[in-house]
């Protein structure tokens, strides 16, 4: 599995996924792709997260 992603300094989270590429560049199953932005978001919420919480 491959995720590109590409930077945006501009924004607050300067991350995006870009792609999400399986074996030899095949496209992922769409459970796969949601389970990677799951995690993504969740790298998000624990970054901007109150350490106080």
């Amino acid at each position: 599995m491959t995720i590109g992603v590409t930077i945006n300094r501009k924004k607050e989270f300067p991350f995006d996924i870009e792609q999400v590429r399986g074996y030899r560049n095949a496209l992922p199953l769409e459970e796969t792709r949601q389970i990677i932005h799951e995690w993504f978001e969740g790298c998000k919420r624990r970054l901007y997260a109150d350490p106080n919480d």
